[in-house]
């Protein structure tokens, strides 16, 4: 019986990873990017600034969901086998997560002729995720690669003290 519930492990282990609260955010996206790596073959480059410390846990689970759904972005719509993620922490906290593909298809709106990114269900949910935490998200694409950029600042809501313990 113990095979039956193995989906639900994985999926649980996927969603929320025992190494996101044990260790925090930069150990967590190290070890997804190793298993991103090893099962798409995309290299991942990952800069992480030594400032980055414990964030509180809803600010660690949004962005560590920002990481997976762009990564896996990058491996269905970009054709990268390059990305790059970078985050720099001073008062405010930047992550970028970047490729080297061919960007999102943009459309046309009819009647206001501006361009529009067409999208699925990933990016309003990392936009909502992002927002529901104090920070910004935006997108950033061309032919040449496109980047996500969440921006939050690090005033000192979403930090965790130093005597919390994690």
């Amino acid at each position: 019986m113990s095979n039956a519930y193995s989906p639900i492990r994985t999926l649980s282990y996927v969603l929320h990873p025992p190494v996101l609260d044990a260790a925090g955010l930069g150990d967590a996206i190290r070890d997804y990017v190793d298993g991103f790596t090893k099962r798409s073959g995309i290299q991942v480059e990952l800069e992480l600034s030594s400032r980055l410390g414990r964030l509180t846990g809803d600010v660690e689970l949004a962005l560590y969901r920002v990481v997976q759904e762009s990564l896996n972005n990058i491996q269905r719509h970009s054709g990268s086998q390059q990305a790059k993620i970078r985050i720099h922490c001073n008062s405010h906290l930047i992550m970028e997560i970047s490729d080297l593909g061919r960007g999102l298809s943009t459309v046309t709106q009819k009647q206001k002729e501006e361009p529009r990114v067409d999208i699925g269900v990933g990016i309003p949910s990392m936009r909502e995720r992002v927002k529901l935490i104090g920070g910004r998200l935006d997108i950033d694409s061309s032919s040449n690669g496109t980047t996500v950029r969440v921006t939050l600042s690090l005033g000192g809501e979403h930090e965790k003290t130093p005597n919390s313990g994690s």
